[in-house]
């Protein structure tokens, strides 16, 4: 049952009855907690056969009589028995959190790596339940005993754990309660006047912030349009240089030719002539001359050749070349097959990329794939695409560079070979 009493000027009385049994129960637990409380903080170790039980407190016990010992030996003037004292505290700190927590391998240490956090300061970070006033102690009273006894690196690392030690357990932490409570405070005017300019403050500040960017941003923009628009007067001036090089090149090369054409077709006729007439002497007059004059007209012709070069980067579809050229190869194509867009299939092998265009327009037999490519005026665009190809493969120094046509399915179907980026570039 379950019930209460109650007199006028005297109080209350509160009162419940329970079986016999649960009695005897609930009375035999509240015997047997102290007991497994003593139990849950009192390992057991083996020494030999036998079970021996520890309480971790007594370690703890040496260690408050340890420091207590350590600082007479100070005041006594006892400095190296002091040392003595410091290291069995220590021995027993380290038990009794080797009992507690039998598989962390933080240990204190006499002398430690001054780079590394202390072990004690893990300790507290991980909220070790411990009186920390002895580690205070320990590591304060060896400080004073290893500069009395000139241990400069063994007072360096003690004074160093005591000082960061004392730091961290001296911390405020009432900050975040008193911060609180002042955002609660609704009728204090004086915070709500502090809280008001600061949000002014804030949005004024957020205000000059974002200007500041949108202002940056501006002026970024600007900086990449002046870049491009100087990358692009750049590039203009290259092709305008090109251009006025490629077209003097082009004049000379005319020239060269034209006069190569007038100035040597007199020589092959009267080189005949003098075969029928039987004019050795003067036949070898005449074509070492013609010999002679005709290398040195065509060694001008190819020198203006030669002052042109492409200008070879990885391109798309694993294309080692040279952008125009390669851009002018298939819209060669693409005007000759007649279409908008060319189908153009790509394979590769080893060091080459082959291109296949279907030409579906372009009806030849056998005979006509295969001369093509030779020079002709009918066969002008496909021998300046062979010409592409070869030029790529003397400045890539790929040899299998070439372009031919065949008929496959009855289709005639142009296969390109080209450099491959995959190699490396050149």
């Amino acid at each position: 049952m379950l019930s209460v009493e109650s007199q006028i000027g005297q109080g209350s009385r509160f009162y419940f009855r329970l079986p016999k049994g649960i009695a005897r129960i609930i009375i035999a637990l509240a015997m047997l907690a102290p007991f497994g409380s003593a139990l849950a903080t009192s390992p057991v170790v083996y020494m030999g056969n036998e079970a021996v039980t520890v309480n971790p407190d007594d370690y703890l016990n040496r260690a408050k009589s340890m420091v207590d010992s350590l600082y007479n030996a100070n005041v006594n003037g006892h400095h190296a028995q002091a040392l003595l004292y410091a290291d069995s505290c220590r021995w027993a700190l380290n038990n009794y959190f080797d009992l507690l927590y039998p598989h962390c391998p933080d240990t204190l240490l006499r002398m430690g790596d001054l780079s590394l956090t202390p072990p004690e300061i893990l300790w507290l970070y991980n909220n070790v339940r411990l009186d920390y006033d002895i580690l205070l102690s320990m590591r304060n009273e060896s400080a004073i005993a290893a500069l009395a006894l000139h241990d400069w690196e063994l007072y360096s690392y003690n004074n160093r754990i005591y000082t960061q030690l004392y730091k961290e357990l001296s911390a405020d932490n009432t900050l975040d309660d008193y911060c609180r409570k002042m955002q609660q405070s609704q009728a204090n005017k004086t915070i709500a006047v502090v809280l008001l300019v600061i949000v002014l403050l804030a949005i004024m500040l957020a205000v000059v912030l974002q200007l500041i960017r949108a202002l940056n941003n501006s002026a970024k923009r600007q900086q990449e349009e002046q870049n491009k628009i100087d990358s692009l007067a750049d590039e203009l001036r290259r092709l305008q240089l090109e251009e006025a090089t490629l077209y003097v090149s082009n004049a000379v090369l005319d020239n060269s030719l034209s006069t190569l054409k007038h100035e040597t077709m007199y020589y092959p006729s009267r080189i005949r002539q003098l075969v029928e007439q039987g004019d050795i002497a003067s036949l070898a007059e005449v074509v070492d001359y013609y010999r002679e004059l005709y290398g040195l007209l065509s060694e001008q012709a190819m020198d203006q050749t030669n002052r042109i070069h492409l200008r070879i980067k990885p391109l798309d579809h694993g294309i080692l070349g040279d952008q125009i050229m390669i851009d002018t190869l298939f819209d060669l194509l693409k005007k000759e097959a007649k279409v908008k867009k060319l189908e153009v299939k790509y394979s590769y092998k080893k060091e080459y990329t082959i291109c296949e265009v279907p030409m579906p327009t372009l009806q030849l037999d056998e005979q006509q794939t295969a001369n093509l490519f030779t020079p002709s005026e009918s066969n002008l665009p496909y021998y300046i695409c062979r010409q592409i190809c070869r030029d790529h493969g003397e400045a890539t120094n790929r040899r299998g560079c070439a372009i031919r046509a065949e008929l496959q399915n009855g289709i005639t179907t142009i296969i390109i070979t080209l450099p491959r980026n995959a190699y490396g570039q050149v």
